[in-house]
């Protein structure tokens, strides 16, 4: 399947959901004088759910004919699955993210960069709150997931994050750790078991490294666990996703590079 054919697909799709949200419209209108509630009902089920998954297929059959064919251009090699993503118990055990309402990971990235082998998925997690009138659901955490192995076991976890009031409540067991860096203490919060581990860990090298990494990724959570560093990145958007106001263009293959890019960064970023 061309670029030129999923251009179409979408563009139909695009043009389908204007017109259905116009009927939504007119039937809201009319049904303010009848039974509206069955109207919107009927219109929903006969028009938006099939447009939403034929727009699920349009984004799935993308990722397979193009996504793939854009990561191996740009780093051969790696291993890309679309509908895979992390078991949510993993992540929450890591402590690299907390657990709210609902869970979501996709667009599994996986392989071998200078040396050191990782895991990446998107994920999603929203809270969602109920008044009993009302209900809201908030996104605690969108963005990229990223597992990186590591060459030896850390003697006792360690995490560090820019996100210092959403992440306190994880850490209450915790002990937080001042460095003598004011600049650091102010960018990030460390918290350790071990005040020693946390030294060992950040050295002055490290910490530069770390400062010049939230430049890039501004939201950013670490863990270091055991033999593995987990480092999850609020990016606020899907990795590879097609949205209704994307256009499959070179600006969008130029996201896939930049998305590429920071896994480069994130990797050059660990130390040895």
């Amino acid at each position: 399947m061309t670029i030129e054919q999923l251009k179409k697909r979408k563009n139909h799709l695009d043009n389908l959901l204007i017109l259905i949200s116009f009927l939504l419209l007119i039937t809201i209108s009319i049904g303010l004088a009848i039974h509206w509630f069955f109207l919107i009902a009927l219109l929903i089920a006969l028009f938006f759910i099939p447009h939403q998954l034929a727009y699920k297929k349009l984004k799935l059959d993308f990722k397979n004919h193009h996504v793939k064919k854009m990561i191996d251009s740009i780093i051969p090699g790696l291993t890309y699955v679309p509908e895979k993503g992390f078991d949510e118990n993993e992540v929450f055990e890591s402590k690299v993210l907390k657990k709210f309402t609902t869970y979501k990971s996709e667009d599994y990235l996986s392989g071998t960069i200078k040396g050191k082998s990782f895991e990446s998925a998107d994920v999603r997690i929203e809270q969602v709150v109920s008044n009993g009138k009302t209900t809201t659901r908030i996104i605690r955490f969108l963005g990229r997931l990223f597992i990186v192995d590591f060459q030896k076991k850390f003697e006792n976890d360690v995490y560090i994050t820019t996100d210092k009031i959403h992440n306190q409540s994880i850490f209450s067991e915790d002990k937080k750790v001042k460095t003598e860096s004011i600049e650091f203490n102010n960018k990030f919060s460390v918290f350790s078991e071990s005040q020693h581990s946390a030294f060992y860990l950040l050295t002055p090298r490290f910490m530069e490294r770390m400062e010049s990494f939230s430049k890039i990724a501004k939201h950013v959570m670490f863990a270091f666990k055991d033999n593995k560093i987990y480092i999850a990145v609020h990016t606020e958007r899907d990795a590879f996703d097609i949205k209704y106001s994307d256009t499959i263009d070179e600006n969008y293959i130029e996201f896939v590079k930049e998305e590429l890019k920071l896994l480069e960064d994130l990797i050059a970023f660990i130390p040895q």
